[in-house]
């Protein structure tokens, strides 16, 4: 195949990227991501060859990550060099990874990565970009779809490399080689008569990467030598399935626990992963979600609580399935403990306000319930006393606290099982004292010293708000 043909043949398969993913729609900048190796250097030369059939303008990013000395500052100025002879517009950026490998404890793969995206992202918006290419191909695609698959993926795992997907708001990543394998590619550049650099640690096979694509997919080749050819149909039909089953997921959003558990399993578990991506930016583990998933199929109408990732617990009550921050470790240190005459009480790093007033025909404050709370739903309660007390204090609660009602003194844990609070909100829910003994647990419980008798006409108003 002479020249022409080899390049022909390789825009074609771009082309048919295009066409399958719509990579250049609405695209009028592109900027690629340059390392200088066979693959990005033939991307930029493939797209520096359509940018006038598809009308966009294109830019170029060379990450230094600082990792190969002489080597990396080699790498770093071919890509520039390069760029001046296509007269393409160049942008650098060096970041020490080995350092930041070190402070954050990943691995310098993987703090290499999460850098390049990072200034993919800085880049793009300093200059209006909407499109990062990158050149993943259909043979990184295979190494990827095995890797995941010995880790023990699901199916998400096997769609392999995205062709598309959205790297921050506004801006898109994109793979136009994604049909093209690593022999068309230097085939393309010795086409192009173009050279490349070279990453020694490529032949590392420390890195699990390297260790795949140089011991691993050799001998799959030996059983199936279009072996890439079969892995990229492979991610192709799963990223099928998978767009259909999140549709599907997308449209069942809710949390009332009836429906869940009315859905298939691979539904309700895309559906909770979503659920608790909107409180969080960890990924729900399977094991978290797998137990999840036993306590909704389980619900009986009874409450119960999963602990999750990132400090969060999933409540299921009263028929609906909400995840909360568990703030019981941080409420436990909260000293609040104050002195509280009459009027609003406002609790600092507390979602709860009291007010209290010793004058028991006066109405509740209308400031109150219009502009200083954030929720108008508040409950009162009523304390009762031979003599109006000079001193109520409000406190959090306490492990081991107990109050007189229906003349035993029980045990404040559990009058909570039968209450409405979550196990957050126990924590933070202020208790109306006088001295040490516990007179009022708004909406829960109310002291027996306090109850309305023929001998005790002197009532105090308290009334509880949350406040966020």
């Amino acid at each position: 195949m002479n020249s022409n043909n080899i390049t022909l043949s390789f825009q074609e398969k771009i082309d048919r990227a295009n066409t399958d993913f719509c990579l250049f729609e609405g695209c009028e900048k592109i900027l690629v991501g340059l390392s200088g190796g066979a693959d990005s250097t033939s991307l930029l030369l493939v797209l520096k060859e359509l940018s006038e059939k598809y009308s966009f303008t294109l830019y170029a990013l060379h990450v230094n990550h600082m990792i190969r000395g002489e080597e990396a500052d080699r790498d770093e100025e071919f890509a520039r060099v390069l760029c001046k002879k296509l007269g393409v517009e160049f942008f650098c950026e060096r970041v020490d990874v080995p350092s930041l490998s070190k402070e954050s404890g990943t691995s310098l793969e993987l703090c290499a990565r999460n850098e390049r995206y990072r200034a993919f992202g800085r880049i793009c918006k300093k200059y209006g970009i909407s499109h990062v290419a990158t050149a993943h191909n259909a043979c990184d695609n295979a190494e990827t779809l095995v890797f995941n698959l010995v880790r023990g993926t699901g199916l998400k795992g096997l769609c392999g490399i995205p062709p598309k997907r959205s790297l921050c708001d506004g801006v898109t990543v994109i793979r136009p080689l994604i049909y093209s394998q690593r022999h068309e590619i230097e085939e393309y550049l010795a086409a192009m008569n173009q050279d490349h650099v070279t990453d020694s640690t490529n032949c590392d096979t420390d890195y699990t990467r390297n260790y795949i694509r140089n011991e691993i997919m050799p001998l799959l080749r030996n059983i199936n030598p279009s072996v890439e050819s079969a892995l990229a149909r492979t991610s192709g039909l799963c990223r099928k399935d998978e767009e259909y089953l999140s549709d599907m997921a997308n449209e069942n959003l809710t949390d009332d626990i009836g429906k869940l558990s009315k859905l298939h399993e691979s539904i309700l578990s895309r559906v909770v992963i979503r659920l608790f991506a909107k409180h969080s930016d960890e990924i729900l583990p399977e094991m978290h979600t797998k137990q999840l998933l036993e306590k909704i199929y389980a619900y009986d109408g009874k409450k119960t609580c999963v602990s999750l990732p990132d400090g969060f617990c999933a409540r299921l009550s009263r028929g609906k399935l909400g995840f909360e921050k568990d703030d019981r470790g941080k409420a436990k240190t909260l000293d609040f403990d104050v002195e509280a005459g009459e009027g609003t009480v406002f609790f600092e790093e507390n979602p709860y306000a009291l007010y209290i007033s010793f004058d028991g025909n006066k109405d509740i404050p209308k400031t109150l319930e219009n502009n200083e709370i954030v929720y108008k739903k508040y409950t009162e309660d009523y304390l009762y006393f031979d003599t109006i007390p000079r001193v109520l204090r409000v406190r959090n609660r306490q492990i081991g606290d107990k109050i007189l009602s229906g003349r035993m003194n029980k045990s404040v844990k559990r009058l909570f099982v039968s209450s409405d609070f979550s196990e957050k909100e126990r924590y933070m829910l202020p208790f109306v004292c006088l001295n040490e003994e516990i007179l009022l647990i708004p909406s829960v419980a109310t002291n027996d010293v306090c109850k309305k008798n023929d001998e005790r006409n002197v009532k105090v108003t308290v009334a509880l708000y949350r406040t966020t």
